[in-house]
């Protein structure tokens, strides 16, 4: 969803394909290896706690998302 808001906007500045599509590829890697990077973190602090842990929070997303918090 996020991608699709990038694409739109920028169709509406003029990009060209190519540079849209560097742009959105650049940021999405980018993203990726800094979730990679701090899911490995918290992992090795928080151990077998982790395992509880992803799936409230996740849980606590989804219910903000629902309530309109986020």
């Amino acid at each position: 969803m996020g991608n699709l808001a990038v694409g739109f906007a920028l169709g509406a500045y003029r990009v060209s394909l190519p540079v849209a599509a560097l742009v959105i590829g650049a940021v999405s890697v980018a993203m990726s290896l800094a979730g990679l990077e701090l899911g490995a973190r918290i992992g090795a602090v928080a151990g077998r706690r982790g395992e509880v842990l992803g799936p409230v929070v996740l849980i606590a997303v989804g219910v903000a998302v629902a309530c309109g918090a986020l």
